[in-house]
């Protein structure tokens, strides 16, 4: 696919270039996913904790929603989401993958479309999709990694144990980010310019040196952004945000945190003022969620019962902004209840590409653009465990969530009535609690298939 330009330049910092927009090529795609971001960590939802100036200007300029679902309450299914506009559930991923060879399968994936349809891809930070240990990479022929899901470049970090474990263990997993990159299935040296690097640092560097490669080239792109922050282990992000984080009768862990989120924040602040000097920021849809609710300790979910490992409201229910100019009016909001599946097939809908027929997510474009239509369909949710209960899936569909253990009903509440699920109305509503069961009984019973395991 070609995209020839029209008679139509720009003059930035004496380079001339023509510009996307004037193109009349495809919208680039940037999305930008944080790790265990609280749905009210984000001070455009409300925290007063730490400020969050730049995700808040995306907001401003765009549209916020306030019933965005992640599909699980940990990060891998909700990955697995986001790529295939499947449930989780169909590959039977209702945990994290422990980096001991599971790989998400190839295939159909939000990149890999893309690619198809002539963009440029590239993935940078968190995939924890599988495939990126050492050996994963020597068996690149047959296990599954960022590049055979469509990614054209990547900058990950090695999903390696011991390797990952020991900077979990130790709480350097940020500062020393730079030690265990993998780029493009090659390790880099610890003469690499980023070694040095706090990784959410390493994630905002990377972002600027693609927007100005990629600025030059015809092809529309797709940069997909995995901050790995505020997700433990919890530290110091570099000045100057650990001092302007700082507050009397801070714990130190609410501090780390505090700083953490403000370092995410000036990144992705840095990534929008080069989105605007490039001539990109017109021609560009910028999405910006959470993989699922924050630590329930340490993060703000809004006051929403839960947090991460969780099926209720605080472990699924996350910030999501998008901003696109002349297409996402500035400012507003919306209430309809959406979910991580919708992303691909949004994007598909972005940039005018027919998407897989047998996915579970619909385009939320018209609810982006404006549209008060709430889509009646419920909304489904797995998790293997959950720290809180027993409580192992959720589904959703308007106001009503019933939530079960091992697809028993348990719990009904209205959140309409009840946002912080205080109020178990099963009893009260039993023909509601029925049907909200039957569609779980067939969701349940649908047919799945295992990732596969590498050796």
């Amino acid at each position: 696919m070609s995209y020839l330009p029209k008679i139509s330049c720009a003059l930035v910092t004496g380079a001339v270039y023509i510009s996307a927009a004037a193109m009349g090529a495809p919208p680039n795609i940037l999305l930008m996913v944080a790790d265990d971001l609280g749905y009210a960590d984000l001070s455009c939802y409300g925290n007063d904790r730490v400020a969050t100036p730049n995700i808040d200007r995306l907001a401003d300029e765009g549209i916020r929603l306030t019933r965005f679902y992640a599909a699980s309450g940990v990060c891998t299914p909700t990955r697995a989401s986001f790529l295939t506009g499947q449930d989780p559930a169909r590959f039977n991923i209702k945990n994290v993958f422990k980096d001991e060879g599971e790989y998400l399968p190839a295939g159909n994936t939000l990149p890999q479309i893309l690619k198809s349809a002539g963009y440029t891809t590239a993935l940078l930070g968190k995939w924890h999709l599988g495939g990126l240990r050492l050996k994963d990479r020597d068996q690149r022929d047959v296990v599954s990694g960022p590049h055979q899901h469509g990614y054209d470049h990547y900058l990950c970090q090695i999903e390696e144990q011991p390797l990952r474990g020991g900077y979990f263990r130790r709480g350097d997993l940020y500062s020393r980010g730079g030690t265990c990159l993998i780029e493009n299935e090659q390790t880099l040296p610890e003469s690499h310019s980023y070694y040095p690097l706090f990784f959410t640092d390493i994630m905002g560097e990377e972002t600027l040196r693609l927007l100005n490669r990629y600025k030059v080239e015809p092809q529309p792109f797709f940069i997909h952004v995995n901050f790995q922050v505020p997700h433990k282990p919890l530290e110091r992000a570099p000045e100057p945000h650990w001092r302007a984080t700082a507050r009397e009768g801070l714990s130190e862990n609410q501090h780390r945190i505090r700083s953490m989120i403000a370092c995410m924040d000036s990144q992705v602040g840095r990534i929008q003022d080069a989105l605007q000097q490039n001539g990109q920021a017109e021609n560009t849809i910028v999405i910006f969620t959470s993989d699922n609710g924050g630590l329930d300790d340490l993060s703000n979910n809004g006051g929403y019962r839960g947090g991460k490992f969780s099926l209720f409201e605080g472990g699924i229910r996350v910030p999501f902004i998008a901003r696109w100019p002349e297409h996402i009016q500035a400012g507003t909001v919306s209430e309809a209840p959406l979910h991580s599946n919708d992303i691909l097939p949004t994007l598909c809908e972005v940039g005018d590409i027919s998407p897989p027929v047998d996915i579970d997510g619909t385009s939320m474009l018209s609810v982006l653009k404006g549209s008060s239509t709430q889509p009646g369909r419920p909304l489904f949710f797995q998790l293997g465990f959950s720290r809180e209960s027993s409580l192992t899936e959720a589904v959703i569909q308007g106001p009503w969530k019933l939530m079960a253990e091992h697809g028993t009903p348990r719990m009904l509440f209205n959140l309409n009535n009840d946002p912080f699920e205080e109020t178990n109305v099963m009893d009260k509503y039993p023909d509601k609690a029925e049907a909200l069961r039957q569609h779980l009984f067939r969701w349940l019973n649908r047919p799945r298939t295992s990732v596969p395991v590498a050796l």
